[in-house]
């Protein structure tokens, strides 16, 4: 590691509280953080909330169908392509970038508990499934993720017992869990449900997974425009305290680039970088976050862990497809 990378992983964080992306601000955060002013310049340039901060305006097909037309009243507001809002339009956002303009949220299915994600239920913080983790210990866990079939929601599809036990026998140490919760892409906003209803689910999967690779170091990267879905994981965070105290938590919001959906261009801007993604191999479960092996999943996926767990690997799979 280059001895200017100390403290790269802070140069968004520095970014952000400057509010600016000028050149005083840029020579400001380069003497904070020892990155050179061209690097800060590079990361600064490249995240859309940081260029264009400000209010926004959905212009995406569903705002467009509900004849929102909030764009005629502008004024210093930005037209962007989605803001994962989709069953709430017409939408906008404000300068906070809480939503300022939008329908009624949408319908779920009624609280159903035999449900793998039950939306409606209430959320809760016993954590049962955790305990049944550190009970049966970690090749129990990767067994029953195993035999459900669970594979990874956020549209790759890859079976979470291989990736989650790749990471477990990689000899390096510190290892890294991460929730890509950088929900982006165009009509898409299931995550941003899953996090505002049940964050819990959620937290309780993350800690799974942190027990079964013998980790310490969670991150949630959740998408900047979703601030209601990041607020309600920080507050589940607090309710949640007791029986997550062995883990450290790192919230990360993103700054507004589709790309950092993308796996490694994630964990690039965790680390302070433009969010470009990386060659691969090697793999995030060999060299990850800050060069350690490193466990990320979608949020739906971690949010069906706990069911697995409590229920067993044939009862979740039951729920999909009769070969």
């Amino acid at each position: 590691m280059e001895k200017h990378d100390a403290k790269r992983h802070e140069v968004l964080h520095h970014l952000e509280e400057e509010g600016s992306v000028s050149r005083e601000a840029i020579r400001r955060v380069s003497e904070k953080t020892g990155v050179p002013e061209a690097d800060v310049y590079g990361v600064a340039r490249f995240y859309d909330l940081l260029v264009r901060p400000g209010a926004r305006v959905c212009q995406g097909l569903s705002c467009l169908l509900a004849k929102g037309d909030l764009l005629g009243s502008l004024n210093n507001r930005h037209a962007v392509s989605c803001l994962g809002q989709c069953d709430r339009a017409p939408v906008s956002l404000d300068e906070t970038l809480n939503l300022a303009e939008c329908g009624p949220r949408g319908a779920i299915s009624p609280d159903n508990p035999k449900l793998p994600i039950n939306l409606a239920g209430a959320d809760s913080t016993n954590y049962e499934a955790l305990a049944l983790a550190r009970k049966n210990g970690a090749d129990w866990v990767i067994e029953s993720l195993k035999s459900a079939g669970l594979q990874g929601r956020g549209g790759a599809g890859f079976p979470a017992h291989f990736k989650w036990n790749a990471v477990r026998n990689e000899s390096a140490t510190p290892r890294y869990v991460i929730c890509n919760a950088d929900e982006a892409e165009p009509g898409t906003f299931k995550d941003r449900e899953v996090m505002l209803r049940r964050p819990h689910l959620i937290l309780e999967g993350l800690a799974i997974a942190a027990i079964t690779i013998d980790s310490s170091e969670i991150y949630i990267y959740t998408r900047g425009e979703f601030q209601a879905a990041a607020s309600s994981i920080e507050a589940a965070l607090l309710e949640a305290q007791t029986s997550l105290a062995d883990f450290n938590f790192h919230l990360i919001r993103g700054h507004g680039a589709y790309i950092c959906g993308e796996e490694t261009a994630l964990i690039e801007s965790i680390e302070g970088k433009r969010g470009m993604p990386r060659l691969k191999p090697p793999y995030p479960t060999q060299v990850g976050l800050f060069g350690k092996p490193t466990l990320m999943n979608n949020v739906e996926t971690l949010a069906c862990v706990p069911g697995i767990l409590k229920h067993g690997g044939q009862w979740f799979k039951d729920w999909g497809k009769t070969e």
